[in-house]
Formats: structure tokens, C-alpha cells, sequence
């Protein structure tokens, strides 16, 4: 199982672009743009060493991103797949503690599993 390295209590989608050859279901990423809610940065180990992945979760769903190369820059975040560029802001405000466990909550009724 993954481990997990960071969570941010409030972050959005602000992009989503294509990386190399575009394949027929791609477009669908397009849809969460926009999309806020916590967002967990999780180690990629044991499927991709040295690689991240990110979570979001907001309280009627989730999104999960295929491992990558994240970086962070003035409140951004890039994560760079293999197919995919996502690009996120981190917002002000966000979960208190409460809720955080709410949404992981959430995340293992939604049957996320690694």
C-alpha cells in the first residue's frame, strides 16, 4: 500500500493538458477541472519508486492521478504522468481535522484501494 507523505486541506484542479499521444477515454480528465476539495500527495512505492501521486477527495467524490513527478511552486502544484500534465492551486482555508477523517472516510466508501 502507499504510503502517504501530505495532505492539503483545500486545493482545486486548475488544468489538465495531454501529454504525447491522446487516447479515446483522455478527454474525460477534462471534467474535474474545477473540481476542490483536500488533496493527499501519496508516495508512488512500491509500483513507481520516486514517484507521487495525488488524491482529492470532496465530500460526494475523488479523483485520483496515475504516478508522476510533482513539483511545487508558489502555491502550485504540477504532477506530470505519463499521458497526463495536472496542475492544482492550493487554496486558503480548508478542513479542520474533523473533517479530514470525514473525507478519508469518504475515500474508503468510495472503495478506494490501493
Amino acid at each position: 500500500m502507499s504510503k502517504y507523505i501530505r495532505m492539503i486541506p483545500q486545493a482545486h484542479i486548475t488544468n489538465v493538458e495531454p501529454k504525447g499521444t491522446v487516447s479515446e477515454d483522455w478527454e474525460s480528465r477534462k471534467a474535474y477541472i474545477g473540481t476542490a476539495g483536500a488533496l493527499y500527495v501519496m508516495d508512488g512505492a512500491p509500483k513507481a519508486p520516486g514517484k507521487q501521486f495525488v488524491i482529492l477527495i470532496d465530500e460526494e467524490s475523488w479523483f485520483r492521478t496515475s504516478a508522476g513527478d510533482l513539483t511545487e511552486e508558489n502555491g502550485i502544484l504540477r504532477l506530470e504522468t505519463g499521458n497526463s500534465v495536472y496542475t492544482f492551486a492550493i487554496d486558503d482555508g480548508g478542513l479542520t481535522a474533523e473533517k479530514t477523517v470525514e473525507m478519508l472516510k469518504l475515500l474508503y466508501k468510495y472503495g478506494y484501494r490501493e
